[in-house]
């Protein structure tokens, strides 16, 4: 799982590779802006204070919960810290892109075809199924992401379709 961790105002890349516990103390293996780290964190007394081993350095941490982020102290300092998961930031992105004109539905993840919902010049509420792709024996019905006209339908009943590819056009 990728995470945007941004920190005074430089973001860092960090990917959860693997996890597993020796002892008392939790042990991470971590990409960080595609450099392999691995660092111990163990609850030192209470939930919040932590002490983190990285690069055989020991840092003290406390961490505060706001609703902007998190607040971290250590060394005497303290930093304003948020955490995104990668994959919500990137819905979030393609969402924003699309609140106005042309929107292209795409398939989430490789399948086939099982009924194509609408047809051209269908008005379509946010919600509506389009589309339903069976994927691994299970059938998904996607829907349309906002409201809008079926401008074009790029699919039909029986294709393969690939993860990104577009199955409907809505304006």
């Amino acid at each position: 799982m990728a995470y945007l961790v941004s920190v005074q105002n430089k973001t860092y890349r960090i990917e959860i590779e693997n996890h597993y516990s020796e002892s008392r103390e939790d042990i991470y293996s971590l990409l960080i802006d595609g450099q392999p780290k691995e660092v111990g964190v163990s609850v030192v007394n209470k939930p919040g204070h932590l002490s983190l081993l990285l690069a055989n350095e020991s840092y003290d941490i406390e961490v505060d919960k706001e609703e902007d982020g998190y607040y971290v102290s250590m060394r005497d300092e303290t930093y304003h810290v948020r955490v995104e998961d990668e994959r919500v930031k990137k819905v979030e992105r393609e969402m924003g892109r699309h609140k106005s004109g042309v929107l292209a539905v795409k398939a989430p993840m490789p399948g086939l075809v099982v009924a194509v919902e609408v047809k051209a010049g269908d008005t379509v509420e946010k919600g509506k199924g389009v589309v339903i792709l069976e994927a691994m024996k299970m059938q998904n019905e996607i829907r349309a992401p906002k409201e809008g006209v079926v401008k074009e339908i790029i699919v039909h009943q029986g294709a393969k379709v690939n993860g990104g590819d577009v199955l409907v056009v809505l304006e």
